[in-house]
């Protein structure tokens, strides 16, 4: 019930501040929602399988003390999360605090960045919502830190300061090794790399090739990554071989119709309004180099997202780099939500009720695929690991969900 209250609170703010564009009380509602979310997060009770293996493991890791004469190869976690732990351990030596210390760190860099890079914040949350709160905060502890990194780094990269920006990819892998895909990125953006990464007609000829090299490369995804001679990298290699993540979505032509309408049509889609838009047109007419500049690198990070999304049809570990080009996805989808844009000349302007029927299926469908069904062969809905909420102030264990744990444990 308490996430259908959220979803409904923040559906009435969109609609009173992104879309009616009302100013007061804006700054200070948008606070009220972090805070609500920084505590959903930071005081929950057994919810997300990672989380368990987190609580589980915790006692294992060390404090300030014995931080730095600790065995780093005996263990999966990075040099950077066992840090950031062993500060939250020495002040209080207790998961719980920890979890609401992360549940800070975390949400509070995502609702800086949306607050920083579009204009329609709180549909922002209802996105990060559905696509990201849940993985950043009950699943994903180390790599939602990592992707904190990256949106910290953003900056640097709208203003080519290189140097801080690899600084904070080099952060970001102390975290979890898969933040060394930041690093590729500036790579990519040069010219003439960067050709590929633009929502046109070209798009349609860089999807066959991404279509042919996940035919060809994801069956040796894992080889190739014992080749690099990285032992963090390995190890994640070898952590998700077997599982899951190692394998393909087998979707039937419903599943991949619905694939292709969520994660292709839907988000070419919000481009295109985007780039018709009127704040673009004037962009484009009076030369904004600032708007330009970060939407042509906004851009390119939402191709990085439309790629992995079909990557993940032949391997479904790619769908946690995706986990970094979320953040920007969201901010593309939340600047074309409720914009005037220009078609033939003429400015339009559509009603609430048309953008909500514009958008209700791509929120249906992204819930749907999300949340609702089996979680592997366990048998149990994925909504189970978040859903009915649990406190730690009251520490009432679920069920079903304990069944899922128990699943997971074998």
């Amino acid at each position: 019930m308490i996430y259908l209250f959220l979803a409904i609170l923040l559906c009435c703010l969109s609609y009173h501040f992104d879309y009616r564009n009302k100013k007061g009380y804006r700054k200070s509602s948008y606070v009220a929602c972090w805070l609500i979310f920084v505590l959903i997060a930071g005081l929950r009770y057994r919810l997300g399988i990672d989380t368990i293996a987190y609580e589980s493991s915790y006692n294992e890791f060390p404090d300030l003390t014995g931080y730095w004469d600790f065995d780093f190869d005996s263990t999966r976690f990075g040099r950077g999360f066992l840090l950031f732990s062993a500060i939250c351990k020495s002040i209080i030596d207790d998961f719980v605090f920890f979890q609401i210390i992360h549940a800070v760190f975390v949400n509070t860099i995502v609702f800086y960045f949306f607050y920083k890079y579009t204009r329609h914040i709180f549909f922002a949350l209802i996105m990060y919502l559905i696509l990201g709160f849940f993985p950043y905060n009950f699943e994903v502890m180390r790599e939602s830190c990592a992707v904190a990194m990256l949106l910290i780094g953003w900056q640097y990269f709208l203003a080519n300061k290189w140097f801080k920006y690899y600084l904070c990819a080099l952060i970001g892998v102390f975290f979890h090794p898969s933040a060394l895909i930041m690093a590729v990125l500036p790579i990519f953006y040069l010219y003439p790399f960067r050709f590929f990464f633009r929502i046109n007609k070209v798009l349609i000829l860089t999807l066959g090739i991404i279509f042919i090299i996940g035919t060809l490369v994801t069956s040796h995804f894992f080889d190739i990554i014992s080749l690099i001679n990285l032992s963090a990298v390995e190890n994640y290699a070898d952590l998700y071989q077997n599982s899951n993540y190692g394998e393909s979505l087998n979707l039937n032509i419903v599943g991949l119709a619905i694939f292709a309408i969520k994660s292709i049509i839907y988000p070419v889609a919000f481009v295109v309004i985007l780039k018709h838009s009127l704040s673009m047109k004037n962009a484009v007419r009076t030369q904004d180099d600032e708007v330009l500049n970060q939407y042509m690198k906004l851009e390119f990070m939402f191709s990085w997202y439309i790629y992995i999304s079909l990557l993940t049809l032949f391997l479904f570990i790619f769908y946690r780099f995706n986990n970094y080009f979320f953040p920007f996805a969201i901010i593309v989808m939340s600047d074309a939500m409720f914009t005037v844009f220009k078609t033939r000349k003429i400015d339009v302007r559509l009603k609430f009720n048309l953008w909500a029927l514009f958008i209700t299926p791509f929120l249906f469908l992204n819930v749907y695929t999300n949340f609702f069904h089996e979680d592997g062969e366990s048998g149990v809905n994925l909504i189970r690991r978040y859903y009915p909420y649990k406190s730690v102030i009251f520490k009432e264990k679920d069920k079903e969900r304990e069944k899922l744990y128990r699943f997971y444990d074998r």
